[in-house]
């Protein structure tokens, strides 16, 4: 039984350093070697104020209200959309 756990702890040890180490660092390495320029990220300019667009492609707001502004606007949108 003993046998049996320590086998079994080994293979998650193993899979979660595959899984969390390596394998992210390899697609990483690939994507940096084959497209250096979108593999970094690059800035938005919006208006007059430039914000930050990493690799994972995420919006950064200004501030928290601003994102739920967005969303009040999208609902009020859909409300709409949905009584034609």
């Amino acid at each position: 039984m003993l046998k049996m756990l320590r086998q079994r702890v080994v293979v998650l040890a193993v899979l979660g350093v595959i899984a969390g180490v390596m394998y992210p660092l390899a697609v990483t390495g690939i994507s940096r070697a084959f497209f250096p320029h979108e593999a970094e990220g690059s800035m938005i300019v919006q208006t007059t104020a430039e914000r930050g667009r990493g690799a994972g492609g995420g919006y950064a707001p200004r501030s928290v209200g601003e994102t739920r502004v967005n969303v009040v606007a999208l609902n009020l949108a859909l409300d709409a959309l949905s009584k034609r």
